[in-house]
């Protein structure tokens, strides 16, 4: 896709200084490095430049329909090998449970039980995201050869940076999964309060315990409000960097590579500065939506474990 993308970006530029030439005086400069500039292009250059971008247009969309076969026979195989070996696993799990001496239920209790056959087997079923993750690892490691193919030099600029903002997404994740949980338990432990004293109004209210619920429930949202500010502070400093990062990578990226245009026509182009920047963006955005795949399965693998072994337990 990209490397059609590069051919459409080549070709408009042809195009456009064609339009350049005819509006101003066609001139020619060359610089230091040898490189020639020129606007003016011939009608049959032109007339290629157009054809070539109607038969890219066409594969465009053949790639597009050979894209959603693909993915629609990848995500059918996928969900439905999940949805099967969920259904026996679940079977062979609840199976296993009734069969086990008295005893046994004495240790595990009912809401362990249950939780095996629900969150847990719902973890393992998260790993139908196999398709999601093998793609956009594909994508990711694609554009990047593909950009190192194109141009080395401008691409490791940019991936020098891709690092830190890759780093701070993730970061970002760790802070909202984490201080969600305590802004939730906190909420909880108000909301918990609360229902306890209006169960009980009638013992709250006959030894006056008004003023002590209220300072209890005042002090839990106290108690979220500050977790909710940390949370906010963070995502925001998190973000602040982030978007540090990926604008310093924007500008060295543009600055280095107007050098090279300058001084390495032969091999950078302004189509090739353009595709450069959109293939290494693309690749740092498609890393960060494929990494917490590494957690998801990491859950659904533990998860897996006990299930299997609960599964594997001799009466």
């Amino acid at each position: 896709m990209f490397y059609f993308a590069h051919k459409v970006l080549d070709n408009l530029i042809l195009i456009d200084s064609d339009n350049i030439a005819t509006t101003s005086s066609s001139r020619s400069t060359a610089n230091s490095a040898g490189c020639q500039n020129t606007y003016t292009t011939s009608e049959e250059d032109i007339a290629s430049s157009y054809s070539t971008l109607q038969s890219i247009n066409i594969k465009f969309v053949v790639v597009g329909c050979i894209s959603i076969f693909l993915y629609w026979v990848a995500w059918a195989s996928w969900m439905t090998a999940a949805e099967r070996q969920i259904r026996r696993i679940r079977y062979k799990l609840f199976r296993n449970i009734l069969s086990q001496e008295i005893g046994w239920f004495d240790i595990h209790s009912t809401g362990e039980l249950n939780n095996r056959l629900t969150d847990d087997l719902g973890r393992i079923f998260s790993s139908e995201k196999v398709p999601d993750f093998v793609t956009l690892l594909a994508k990711a490691t694609g554009v990047i050869v593909y950009a190192l193919v194109v141009g080395w030099k401008l691409a490791l600029v940019f991936l020098s940076v891709s690092p830190l903002v890759i780093l701070m997404y993730r970061i970002t994740i760790v802070v909202i999964v984490k201080y969600s949980a305590k802004e939730i338990e906190a909420y909880g432990l108000a909301s918990s309060i609360a229902e306890e004293a209006l169960r009980n109004i009638r013992t709250v209210t006959s030894f006056h315990g008004q003023k002590k619920e209220e300072e209890q429930y005042r002090q839990n949202l106290f108690s979220a409000k500050k977790v909710g500010i940390r949370k906010s502070l963070y995502i925001g400093l998190c973000q602040g960097f982030g978007q540090l990062f990926s604008f310093s990578a924007i500008t060295l990226t543009f600055w280095y590579g107007l050098k090279l245009v300058k001084s390495e026509c032969q091999n950078y182009t302004p189509g090739t500065l353009i595709i450069i920047f959109i293939t290494c963006m693309n690749a740092t955005t498609t890393a960060t939506q494929f990494i917490p795949f590494f957690q998801t399965f990491a859950e659904a693998s533990t998860s897996g474990s006990y299930v299997f072994e609960m599964i594997e337990r001799v009466n």
